[in-house]
């Protein structure tokens, strides 16, 4: 069987990763059966379509901080709809008895917890996020002025997990597809996983061919993949064969953008 892995330095291919942003890389364990490809296109072994829903590795705890503290439901939403200020007033501390520091802990632990529910949706994007929040939790928070720069930052941070995608650098023909704006924003890693990796990312032509690359695989998920293929190996095969040619039959970064689209509730 293979297994499914993020991992944060190379791929199968012995390509590098970007830094800091895991690949998707899939690899198979020494010894076990690989894939084959015959002229229909991507052909995928049994074994391999078995362990399909494995998911990977999240860890994102950090020392120090508490992974609850007493928080129930989606404090981020209620940050975006309301305020921050207004979110700690109603939600977190409608009481007035904790801390500053068990407030802010409470903040860090619940966009920690999105991150982690949504990172596989878009990997590169809450890679950027927990970034972020690494950032924020070094924060000092010893005097009023540095709590309120933390909460400011803080609530800017929920705003950026609530909008779901990068706010700058998204071509405009991506606007307003959801689903083909993740897979645009997880390209270079993707491509990087086989042997179809691209230099000068953020280059005019680059982004005009990876956003044209990204557009092409939506509307072959939107087209060619079947009802209820997740979860299912013959259906989930039919959709590995129609992305196999758009990545020019490189079968590790099929592989890749395979677990990207699998996570994607719009397809």
């Amino acid at each position: 069987n293979w297994r499914r892995r993020a991992i944060a330095t190379t791929s199968g291919s012995g390509r590098a990763a970007a830094p800091g942003i895991p690949s998707l890389a899939l690899r198979a364990p020494d010894g076990m059966p690989g894939l084959g490809v015959d002229g229909s296109g991507f052909i995928e072994d049994s074994s391999a379509a078995a362990m399909s829903d494995t998911t990977s590795d999240c860890k994102f705890q950090k020392a120090g901080v508490p992974r609850h503290i007493g928080t129930q439901g989606p404090l981020t939403d209620l940050i975006v709809e309301s305020g921050i200020h207004d979110a700690i007033a109603q939600k977190l501390n409608a009481k007035g008895t904790l801390s500053r520091n068990a407030i802010a802990e409470a903040i860090i632990n619940n966009v920690r917890k999105t991150i982690i529910r949504e990172r596989l949706t878009d990997p590169r994007f809450y890679e950027q996020m927990s970034k972020l929040l690494d950032d924020l939790i070094q924060q000092s928070r010893a005097d009023t002025a540095a709590y309120e720069a933390f909460v400011r930052k803080a609530e800017d941070l929920a705003r950026r997990l609530a909008a779901k995608q990068p706010q700058e650098g998204l071509p405009a023909a991506l606007h307003g597809n959801r689903e083909a704006a993740v897979i645009f924003n997880n390209l270079p890693e993707i491509l990087a996983a086989g042997a179809l990796a691209r230099v000068a990312e953020a280059a005019p032509d680059e982004v005009e061919r990876r956003a044209e690359l990204a557009l092409k695989i939506d509307h072959a998920m939107r087209e060619q993949a079947p009802a209820g293929w997740k979860g299912d190996q013959a259906r989930e095969a039919q959709v590995k064969n129609a992305l196999f040619p758009l990545l020019d039959g490189d079968r590790e970064a099929t592989f890749a953008l395979f677990e990207l689209v699998k996570n994607q509730p719009g397809y």
